[in-house]
């Protein structure tokens, strides 16, 4: 069964996606029934709860929930920093004054 709160996610978008009740930690989604038009819908699925892009062959290469969940648990960390850094910069833009911006602009 799916342990943490990222396999959970992942093991529900797969039920909605394939139909089925349960999906276990060594289920293939092909085997499961899916086929790529399915997995792209995971794929989008993803994009829209997780805010994570998510390339599609790799669900063709960890085709189970166990890796695939490693896969998208990866993404997520080396996203993180980037998605700091622009917070970071945004913050700073916020606090710049109308004069400061259009200097900054031209």
């Amino acid at each position: 069964a799916p342990q943490s709160e990222l396999q959970q996610r992942i093991a529900g978008i797969w039920q909605q996606v394939l139909g089925c009740e349960r999906v276990g930690l060594a289920d293939s989604f092909f085997e499961l029934g899916g086929h790529s038009l399915l997995a792209t819908q995971v794929i989008v699925r993803l994009r829209e709860q997780l805010g994570l892009e998510v390339p599609l062959r790799e669900l063709f290469v960890a085709d189970d929930l166990a890796a695939f969940s490693a896969s998208v648990a990866a993404l997520q960390q080396s996203s993180q920093p980037v998605e700091d850094e622009l917070a970071k910069s945004l913050a700073a833009l916020k606090r710049l004054s109308a004069e400061e911006l259009e200097k900054l602009i031209s």
